[in-house]
């Protein structure tokens, strides 16, 4: 193999002079992407632990239980998401299901209402990762009648 220390080339990129040494490392730098189980896993971690919002794209689809609306946007996954994180004292992933970049989880969640009311309520999530491992769908569904009674202390 030649020794290409020696060679003077440059090549143009975005309009600046870079010199060929500089760039090969560039652009032979394979993008390494975590596989969707360790992924979601690790969003759901960052649920327990804090976090979790790093994950979030900033096109981002949200549904919840059995509205047929699809609320857009990631200010609004965050403070969807938030408002019901903020109750969780503990997540537990019972069940994963993966297939591509897709996920299907049974998770078990357990909150505590700003009165101090706990539940243990199941949900199941629907997460869609991006090939930026950004996850850009959530759709959940769990009991909202037994939701809304924990919430109104009944």
């Amino acid at each position: 193999m030649t020794d290409c220390s020696h060679i003077a080339f440059c090549i143009i990129l975005n309009g600046l002079k870079i010199s060929l040494f500089e760039c090969l490392p560039i652009l032979f730098l394979e993008v390494q992407h975590m596989d969707t189980k360790t992924l979601a896993e690790s969003y759901f971690n960052a649920v327990n632990k804090g976090g979790w919002e790093d994950f979030v794209a900033e096109h981002f689809d949200y549904g919840m239980c059995d509205s047929q609306e699809i609320r857009q946007g990631r200010d609004v996954y965050l403070q969807g998401a938030g408002q019901f994180y903020a109750l969780s004292q503990h997540l537990e992933v019972k069940k994963l299901l993966v297939e591509g970049r897709e996920v299907v989880a049974l998770n078990g969640y357990r909150l505590q209402s700003p009165q101090g009311n706990e539940l243990e309520l199941d949900v199941a999530e629907f997460l869609k990762f991006d090939e930026s491992d950004k996850l850009i769908a959530s759709t959940i569904y769990f009991d909202t009648h037994r939701f809304q009674e924990f919430m109104q202390g009944k």
